[in-house]
């Protein structure tokens, strides 16, 4: 099979010239350019076809992001495949650009203790933490500790077990998960009914990883990965600034 050059400074000069441009129109909206348009650089024309597209739909495009990135999404869900790979956290101080993560930290005893033991090996590099579960508590207070990278894992379908889960809390969060499970599509689907109830769950579980960790998720997943679905999506209820996984 022929390999394909992936190193721009090998290609042909028109070829090189292309990189140079389509990496500086990148630069200027924040962007850094490689992955698949590297290979595309040994057909040129194609290349600068394929990104005339990929830039317009991305940047000038009259879709809102949240918009354009739920439609991302859910197209790579249905294909099967990946989004972007998620950088690593900014309280990471290893090197490398890659998470290799162990979620549910905190819900309860079992799940925490697998992954600690999986932290102290060095097999994972970062916890995702659930919040109002029934090992929380002491669950941020080991991360705390012992230093352990921790993000929040957002959770809108297992019900919350901490004994001082607030009641109304709690109920709103079935009322979600309720929702979420009546269809394989209805994380899809945007829920105008249940707005109020997903913003007050999800501004619910930050708070308390405040409270819990003393600072804010610098990285955010979910359980299920329900972070993604549409109400969380398009109404921003999300930090900006936060690094979301953003794959199913």
């Amino acid at each position: 099979m022929t390999e394909l050059d992936m190193n721009p400074q090998t290609l042909p000069a028109d070829a090189q010239a292309l990189y140079r441009e389509m990496a500086a129109r990148r630069s200027e909206k924040g962007e850094a350019f490689g992955g698949p348009y590297l290979a595309l650089l040994n057909h040129p024309e194609l290349a600068r076809r394929i990104e005339e597209l990929g830039f317009f739909l991305k940047f000038d495009g009259a879709l809102p992001r949240t918009v354009y990135q739920f439609i991302v999404l859910t197209v790579a869900r249905a294909t099967g495949e990946f989004g972007e790979p998620v950088p690593r956290s900014r309280n990471s101080d290893r090197a490398g650009g890659l998470i290799i993560n162990a979620d549910d930290w905190g819900r309860d005893r079992k799940n925490t203790e697998k992954a600690f033991e999986c932290v102290l090996r060095g097999t994972v590099s970062s916890v995702s933490s659930m919040v109002f579960m029934e090992d929380s508590e002491r669950a941020a207070a080991l991360a705390q500790e012992r230093g352990i990278d921790a993000g929040l894992h957002l959770n809108v379908t297992t019900p919350f077990s901490a004994p001082g889960c607030p009641p109304r809390l709690a109920q709103r969060q079935a009322d979600l998960a309720r929702y979420l499970s009546c269809h394989r599509l209805a994380q899809a689907v945007f829920h105008p009914g249940l707005i109020r109830a997903f913003e007050y769950v999800v501004s619910a579980q930050l708070d308390e990883f405040r409270r819990l960790y003393g600072a804010e998720p610098d990285r955010i997943d979910g359980h299920h990965h329900m972070h993604l679905c549409a109400n969380v999506l398009l109404k921003g209820l999300l930090p900006r600034g936060t690094l979301v996984r953003r794959n199913f």
